[in-house]
């Protein structure tokens, strides 16, 4: 997780990724107002300081008040490398779910989401991303809730790509275990992805991904034909990154 005005933090997050040779970083429920000028910025050099070659993207709901740094929900994704000759664009989601990273191969595309999915509505919450969500849903004419829609409208974006031969990494704070009574990992499943974790360690019962839960609620889905390029896969201890 980044947090707001944290970014020495996020520096030490980074410095971690870069030490066991991660090229791309995903960061689901980033809490940053990408209007907030100064917090934009601050994260951007701070990005840069470690990795003058690098990229990161930052996206949240709009609509959002620019005075506050802090905003809840968001998703940013940064990257370096190998992978920058391979680039070719990002696409953002209208209501600020997800985000897309789009690399170029020799044979295929590769598109990487990172993506967050709210938690069910909280009271009367009204600065919750869950209510960001509503109201920017409502603005064209879609009432449903945005947690349900969510997914309906990931899995749109997902096939439409597929349908044009694009391989998928879809990394997610979902807030959802793989057995959840919503069946969001069966309904990924169903059009062709393959949860890895599920996959490597051959069980449901995956390690909790949240320090207060006890569940795995953060997950990556990649296309089937990708699982032979997985040479390793793990979780980060608790305050080394994302959720704590």
């Amino acid at each position: 997780m980044i947090t707001a005005q944290d970014s020495i933090r996020f520096q030490h997050e980074i410095d971690n990724y870069i030490s066991n040779d991660i090229h791309f970083m995903s960061f689901a429920e980033t809490r940053l107002n990408v209007c907030h000028k100064l917090t934009t910025y601050q994260i951007e050099q701070s990005m840069m300081q470690i990795l003058p070659n690098s990229k990161i993207f930052l996206h949240n709901t709009p609509g959002f008040t620019p005075k506050s740094a802090y905003q809840p929900g968001g998703i940013a994704a940064a990257f370096h490398g190998r992978l920058q000759g391979r680039y070719v664009t990002t696409t953002r989601d209208d209501h600020g779910r997800w985000i897309a990273q789009v690399f170029k191969g020799a044979k295929h595309t590769l598109r990487v989401y990172t993506f967050y999915r709210v938690n069910p509505k909280a009271g009367k919450a009204d600065i919750s991303a869950w209510m960001q969500q509503k109201r920017s849903l409502q603005q064209v004419n879609i009432d449903s809730d945005p947690r349900k829609q969510s997914v309906s409208d990931i899995l749109d974006e997902l096939q439409k790509h597929q349908r044009n031969g694009d391989y998928i990494i879809l990394m997610g704070d979902l807030n959802e275990s793989v057995n959840g009574r919503e069946k969001s990992n069966k309904k990924l499943e169903e059009i062709g992805l393959v949860n890895v974790m599920k996959n490597r360690l051959n069980t449901t019962t995956l390690p909790r991904t949240h320090k207060r839960g006890s569940q795995a609620i953060d997950h990556i889905w990649i296309s089937a034909s990708l699982l032979k390029s997985v040479r390793a896969c793990g979780y980060a201890p608790f305050d080394f990154a994302g959720n704590s």
